[in-house]
């Protein structure tokens, strides 16, 4: 069974968080980056299939890739 730990949440939208967590799951000894959306409606609340998951030793080239997104967005 996997266990899901709530690091950070980005409000998208009034009704959508972007939701960052570690996910630890008995068989796998690696853990998981999850970058999923979480919506909140009248018919649902809950995660989407929106998102993605990944092994954390990629974590640094992720960071990385990201530092170059906000360079090229010039959001500094």
């Amino acid at each position: 069974m996997a266990d899901l730990q709530e690091i950070g949440r980005l409000s998208k939208t009034d009704t959508t968080d972007i939701v960052f967590s570690v996910v630890k799951n008995d068989k796998s000894s690696i853990p998981k980056v999850d970058i999923r959306e979480f919506v909140r409606s009248p018919k649902y609340e809950g995660f989407t299939k929106s998102g993605l998951r990944f092994a954390a030793e990629l974590l640094p080239e992720f960071i990385d890739i990201c530092k170059k997104l906000d360079d090229a967005t010039e959001s500094k």
